[in-house]
């Protein structure tokens, strides 16, 4: 007697189980890399600052996650 008769047999498509929105960890890696330069004086006071540009996926989640670009900065 097979055990799997009549049972019903599920095939998984790989790309269905994965999940609709990215996780915390794969947004923390789609900003990680991200650098500030700082233009500092001889008493280590900080004088000006220089953000690394956003890539438009970066610009986009920062969209889609309601942070507005400047305060991100």
């Amino acid at each position: 007697m097979d055990i799997l008769s009549g049972a019903v047999r599920l095939v998984v498509d790989v790309r269905q189980t994965l999940p609709t929105s990215p996780s915390a960890v794969r947004l923390f890696e789609i900003f990680d890399g991200r650098a500030r330069r700082h233009l500092i004086d001889a008493n280590g006071a900080m004088i000006q600052t220089f953000p690394s540009e956003l890539t438009e996926l970066q610009r986009t989640l920062l969209d889609l996650l309601g942070v507005p670009e400047d305060r991100y900065r």
